[in-house]
């Protein structure tokens, strides 16, 4: 698993999005509030996989100086932002790069230098004019995600992050594609496959060290002989470090031994949760899996 981090990098760097490619585990090593070089995981004993995954992640990191535009229009919060950000994209405002630069972390520009952010900026700009066309999820004054949609009927997501009242740390438009129908988080889970959930939502909201009585009592053997208790813990720990998750909707309906999920991890970006548990008892988890994910399309109307 060696080559797992440049297999990173280099998928992002395929990857569609309207930001330069630094990814997660960069965006965290760069918080003061996260420990450094922090990975999504994905584990999965069902499916014999370990895995770095990201699809599409990327973040923009730029200047420390607080500016709001002459004529007030587009002040430094995560709706005068977004609305900067949308009218960057449809034209109908021409910033200088200093006032680019002033909007953005010194970290972001460092990353991501003006012209880099112009191009990608252009990128997106050309497939637009866009709108806003679904809030997908806010946290206080430091998260932002919505959905575009363009003319054409093509979608993305916009997401806005910082960790203070200042500049933005991270900003980033990913293409949205097809997905299972969205189903509400309130839909009943069959009372065996919603324990587990429920205590795997508990251990990423917790910084307690799994003991091996509870590995053994939630994971089934053939999980644990793939995943040793030891390599198991650490992942969980990487998992951890990319939260606070929230729980947002499955991606199509449950059945009764498994389920997939769409949750935002700390900086507002969409991932997918896949829990599958045994079909006979004591069903315990036979696969789980956390990875990045490209946001999903929404209905129009």
């Amino acid at each position: 698993m060696d080559d797992l981090e440049e297999r990173l990098r280099r998928y992002a760097d395929s990857s569609v999005a309207a930001t330069a490619p630094v990814t997660a585990d960069e965006a965290r090593a760069r918080s003061s509030r996260r420990p450094r070089r922090s990975r999504l995981w994905m584990v999965a004993a069902a499916a014999a996989v370990i895995g770095l995954v990201a699809a599409g992640v990327a973040f923009n990191r730029g200047g420390t100086v607080k500016h709001v535009t002459a004529n007030g229009d587009y002040p430094l919060t995560l709706d005068g932002q977004t609305q900067w950000q949308l009218a960057l994209l449809n034209s109908t405002i021409h910033p200088s790069d200093a006032e680019i630069r002033s909007r953005y972390s010194a970290s972001f520009v460092a990353a991501v230098p003006v012209s880099k952010f112009r191009s990608t900026v252009d990128t997106v700009a050309r497939r637009g004019p866009w709108r806003v066309l679904k809030e997908i999820e806010r946290r206080d004054d430091r998260v932002l995600a919505v959905q575009l949609a363009a003319a054409n009927g093509e979608q993305a997501r916009l997401t806005l992050y910082r960790t203070t009242g200042g500049p933005f740390e991270g900003s980033t438009i990913l293409f949205a594609g097809p997905c299972a129908p969205a189903v509400d988080a309130a839909t009943p889970l069959s009372p065996e496959l919603g324990d587990q959930l429920a205590w795997i939502k508990s251990v990423l909201a917790s910084s307690a060290r799994l003991t091996d009585a509870e590995l053994k009592e939630h994971f089934s053997p053939s999980f644990l002989a793939y995943v040793p208790p030891d390599q198991l813990r650490d992942n969980t720990e990487k998992l951890r470090a990319l939260g606070p998750y929230s729980f947002r909707n499955y991606e199509g309906p449950p059945t009764s031994d498994q389920l997939t999920a769409r949750v935002g991890v700390f900086s507002g970006e969409e991932a997918r949760l896949t829990l599958t548990i045994d079909t006979e008892a004591p069903k315990r988890i036979s696969g789980f899996g956390i990875f990045t994910q490209a946001p999903c399309t929404l209905p129009v109307g």
